[in-house]
């Protein structure tokens, strides 16, 4: 294509796997109106990403958390195991640190929430093409407080008896020592 304006961008092939078929409508026509997209396909279930991601071949595949046939945990699988190049975008209801953690996880590249804009969407899609993480706001608000709360001690909590045992140690106490002092 030449030095114009399209010929400078990363074009790219983009699948989307949603369970609403309005969305995925939707979504179809505004991907094929951007200059840097230069196919779309669209699917509304495990079964169907399954039969196409391979022969399209998608440089992202934007998928459905909710995805019918398995949901996204099914869907990111089918997609890294049938074309392991494509980069993986969850779209989500929900944005608890659970599931984004656990979509990470299966190693896809992105978590956006539906409440975004379509500019989001697409900045999220773009994003993820180049091989930055890409997580809506709430996303990764809700990852970093998960992280943040969770037990900074992660060492195993002693009962009474073996800090018991452990204090006898400390003393220099044999085992057999031990033995006799506990029973």
């Amino acid at each position: 294509m030449g030095g114009g304006p399209i010929g400078n961008l990363r074009r790219m092939r983009v699948l989307v796997a949603d369970s609403q078929r309005m969305l995925v409508d939707g979504l179809h026509s505004a991907f094929t109106s951007q200059p840097d997209i230069r196919a779309v396909q669209t699917v509304c279930s495990v079964a169907e990403l399954a039969d196409l991601v391979a022969s399209f071949a998608p440089t992202v595949a934007v998928v459905d958390w909710r995805l019918p046939g398995g949901g996204g945990r099914q869907g990111v699988s089918v997609v890294r195991a049938c074309f392991p190049l494509c980069r993986v975008l969850v779209l989500a209801d929900l944005d608890d640190a659970a599931s984004v953690a656990e979509a990470l996880g299966l190693g896809c590249d992105g978590f956006i929430t539906r409440d975004r804009g379509l500019d989001e969407l697409l900045a999220a899609v773009r994003s993820t093409r180049d091989g930055e993480p890409a997580l809506s706001p709430a996303a990764a608000s809700n990852l970093a407080r998960a992280h943040r709360d969770r037990d900074p001690d992660p060492a195993p909590r002693l009962s009474g008896r073996e800090l018991e045992i452990v204090g006898f140690l400390a003393r220099g106490m044999t085992n057999r020592e031990i033995a006799d002092e506990l029973y």
